[in-house]
This record gives structure tokens, sequence and C-alpha cells, in this order.
């Protein structure tokens, strides 16, 4: 998927025939960065960092949930855990 700024969803015309289009409301959200320096980066991630969130949402009064991961080839993945 792709992230798209929410003034420019309304030009997006007839992709949204083609493509489903959601919109995550916002949210009070635990937020971590890591590096993708490479594919395994993924499931590193995956395995160091989601441990983390959940203690992080627990120790704030919360209950982990499902996280938004966002993808930056070569980058950094971002994962956006919201906290109520």
């Amino acid at each position: 998927g792709m992230v798209v700024d929410p003034d420019a969803v309304r030009q997006l015309g007839a992709l949204r025939k083609r493509f489903k289009v959601r919109t995550f409301p916002k949210h009070e959200c635990l937020v971590a960065e890591f590096p993708m320096r490479h594919a395994l980066a993924v499931y590193v991630g995956i395995f160091k960092v989601y441990p983390a969130l959940a203690k992080a949402a627990q120790d704030a009064g919360g209950e982990p949930r499902a996280s938004l991961d966002l993808y930056e080839r070569g980058k950094r993945i971002t994962y956006a855990m919201p906290l109520r």
C-alpha cells in the first residue's frame, strides 16, 4: 500500500475503482522506527519491535493492538500502535 496525503485523495479519481482506499482515524499511538537495510529487517523488526511496543502499551495502561507498519524501502520501517 501507499500513504497518500489527505488533500490528494480527491485527485485519485479512477484509481479509486482499481484500488482500495482506506482512511485511518487519528489516534494517540506508540511509534517505533527500525532501519531497513536489507530484506531480513522486516523479520528482525517484527521480533524486536512488536514485543517492545506491546510492553510499552501495557506499561501505559493500555492493551497491545495491531500496529500499522509503514515500509520505506532502503530507509526504515515505522510501526504505529494505537494506545486506545
